[in-house]
């Protein structure tokens, strides 16, 4: 018994240095998990660590760069908690349509609608990049509540994007509820034991081998898989032309977003529900990536035509009184539309975002314009290379 106990010890140590030869000689980590750090937290699930200096890789290209984020955790300046009354201030809510991973400040929809709309209102326009990784509406109402009601916003645009659905039922059972079924905070589970966790992973490489062998043991998809909710190649699934009904899941997803249309219009905020198409929702070109397309359970050049998510996302904003920006058939109509997004990730690109700005800059102009009653436009507002305002 000790001597089997002795050979297990010099196998795990021979495993671990051989590991560590193999990373040094591949010059990379043995997990190739690019994800900005995140940080577990009781009341929002995760966020991003204030004030710290994130690295940043393009998912296609490889490019890295770094940068700083603010002392709230968000890309972009640090915004002030006295906002003067010469400024008019939009937050984008969001996850990675929002946050833009790879993509460099400049290149964000939230400061080409800034670049956009700031020469033709009458105060000052400050637009705050709020998007998080790995966040549903769910999260993003939880964000607004306890991190960033004090920026007391004039305009608040949440981005919905189709595989919010199931990021949702992912963190919903670990969220707290009052009497009234309003979310009160989102507790990560790893909390209590991610320290000791993180101290074994980070001294042995070992650790970090096995925890990126069983994330790719669990999405390895079978044919069931494809319609669970939990499963990445099922994240899709109530998108697809042949559609699995989530009509629960779905339900569960957008009351957030009526809970954060009431606290936006107690502080007088519009409250705008935007709503980004999958890319297989676009073209069948669209993140072609063989590899990406078998994670989240799309056939190469498969494109989805369903338009019923659309018709009861619409339905829901109707009913609960919000401000609707559907932008599906503005992406589905404009040339390249594969362009609009990664080929590796489900994101927008570069230019997917600057599409993006101009569609929000043509919705929320004449409804900044009767808010706040700047001078009279010029004929034109927009610049070239856009959607051209209607």
């Amino acid at each position: 018994m000790l001597w089997a106990v002795v050979w297990l010890i010099c196998l795990i140590c021979c495993i671990e240095v051989g590991l560590r030869v193999h990373t040094f000689l591949a010059d990379k980590p043995i997990s190739e998990n690019a994800e900005i750090e995140r940080v577990a937290c009781h009341q929002v699930h995760h966020h991003l660590k204030p004030l710290e200096q994130v690295e940043f890789q393009h998912p296609d290209t490889g490019h890295q760069f770094s940068e700083r984020l603010n002392s709230f955790g968000l890309r972009g300046p640090e915004p002030s908690l006295d906002k003067s009354s010469d400024v008019i201030r939009i937050l984008c809510l969001g996850d990675e349509m929002t946050f833009g991973p790879g993509l460099t400040s400049q290149e964000l929809f939230s400061s080409q609608l800034q670049g956009l709309l700031k020469d033709y209102l009458p105060k000052k326009l400050e637009v705050i990049n709020a998007g998080v990784p790995g966040y549903c509406p769910l999260l993003s109402l939880l964000q607004y509540r306890h991190r960033l009601r004090a920026l007391n916003p004039d305009v608040i645009v949440l981005t919905f994007e189709m595989g919010d659905v199931a990021d949702d039922y992912l963190v919903r059972g670990f969220t707290s509820h009052d009497e009234n079924g309003i979310p009160l905070g989102c507790r990560n589970p790893l909390l209590g034991n991610e320290s000791e966790l993180k101290k074994i992973q980070n001294h042995f490489v070992t650790m970090k081998w096995l925890k990126a062998q069983s994330e790719h043991w669990r999405t390895e998809s079978t044919f069931d898989s494809l319609d669970q909710i939990d499963h990445p190649v099922g994240r899709y699934a109530w998108i697809r032309d042949n559609p699995v009904d989530w009509g629960p899941y779905l339900q569960n997803a957008l009351k957030p977003i009526e809970k954060l249309g009431l606290l936006g219009r107690e502080q007088g905020a519009l409250v705008v529900f935007s709503v980004l198409p999958a890319p297989w929702q676009i073209s069948s070109e669209a993140t072609s990536d063989p590899a990406t397309r078998k994670k989240y359970g799309v056939a190469p050049g498969v494109v989805y035509s369903n338009r019923e998510p659309f018709q009861k996302l619409a339905t829901f904003a109707e009913e609960s009184g919000l401000a609707f920006l559907d932008n599906s058939n503005d992406f589905a109509e404009l040339g390249n539309p594969e362009e609009l997004y990664l080929q590796t990730e489900p994101w927008l690109s570069a230019r997917g975002q600057e599409v993006y700005a101009t569609l929000l800059a043509r919705y929320l102009f004449p409804r900044l314009q009767y808010r706040f009653q700047p001078q009279p436009p010029a004929n034109h507002i927009l610049p070239a290379g856009g959607v051209q305002p209607q």
